[in-house]
């Protein structure tokens, strides 16, 4: 966690040190000026960049805990939700009731005088 924010600061304190001294050069201050404004200006960006990086860390990390808690909380209401048939499944409740078969004999066709 700490890695992040310090690379955030060091790369912050890069950028400055190189726009600094490529300004410095462009308008022909003296080599010391130069580097001792680019020095400043790396130590200065350093520790704004890792206050910026630390204050990212800890919003991302509290926004990670709230979307976490919301899928908890989503799960649990979907383990709640009652079963829903398959397609083409007819519900228990709906299904038609079965008659029960009786044992009915069929008449049988009386044979033809002769």
């Amino acid at each position: 966690m700490k890695v992040s924010a310090t690379v955030c600061g060091a790369g912050l304190g890069f950028l400055a040190f190189g726009i600094s001294l490529l300004i410095g050069l462009w308008v022909d201050n003296p080599f010391i000026t130069l580097v001792t404004r680019a020095l400043k200006l790396l130590v200065i960006f350093f520790f704004i960049g890792s206050i910026l990086g630390h204050l990212g860390l800890k919003v991302i990390h509290e926004n990670y805990e709230q979307l976490r808690a919301e899928d908890e909380l989503e799960a649990e209401e979907i383990e709640n939700l009652p079963q829903v048939a398959q397609v083409g499944e007819i519900p228990p409740d709906q299904q038609p009731q079965k008659q029960p078969v009786q044992n009915q004999q069929t008449p049988q066709p009386e044979p033809a005088a002769l």
